[in-house]
């Protein structure tokens, strides 16, 4: 059986590439697919353009889609995970979980890069302390929300619920109703 691909597989690129190269976000989606681009791209700083550009008032809604599912690609990654949560990328993930202006997969890209976050152990109580848990939470009880933007934020609850110091806090909260 033969199988066609959609798209080809995205080109290899070295760290002195992308910091030669201005590259769009979904540029930057398409590329963090494959494992090996996530260092390069990692090294070449191209996380602090995307974190920057979900809080830019001048990014349009697509952009920041972009730039969310980017990140959550980014993630995915172990080694980018602590650089990632020191950089902050997760108090603009959350607010992108509740910007009004925010597309459905936008919300959807935020939460599963939020999962990927609290895929950490180091992460999982300073994310529960930052409320990402009532955020996601929200998500869940969003009627417009995507069905993928609530498996995501039912993941990324799940995630952080392994750590035991969090179980209190997100029962206090309602994660179990």
């Amino acid at each position: 059986k033969v199988t066609q691909r959609l798209l080809p597989a995205p080109p290899r690129l070295t760290t002195d590439q992308l910091r030669a190269t201005p590259i769009s976000p979904m540029t930057i989606v398409y590329l963090s697919i494959d494992p090996a681009n996530r260092q390069p791209l990692f090294a070449a700083g191209v996380h602090t353009r995307l974190i920057a550009l979900l809080v830019d008032p001048q990014a349009t809604p697509g952009a920041k889609e972009s730039a969310a599912g980017a990140l959550g690609n980014l993630a995915v990654d172990a080694a980018n995970l602590q650089p990632l949560f020191a950089a902050g990328v997760h108090t603009r993930l959350m607010a992108l979980l509740v910007d009004p202006q925010a597309t459905p997969g936008a919300k959807e890209s935020a939460a599963g890069a939020l999962g990927n976050l609290a895929v950490d152990a180091a992460n999982r109580q300073p994310l529960v302390a930052a409320g990402v848990h009532t955020r996601l939470m929200a998500l869940l009880d969003d009627p417009q929300a995507t069905h993928g933007a609530k498996e995501h934020a039912a993941g990324a609850l799940r995630n952080l619920s392994i750590a035991a110091a969090n179980l209190q806090p997100l029962v206090a909260a309602g994660v179990h109703t």
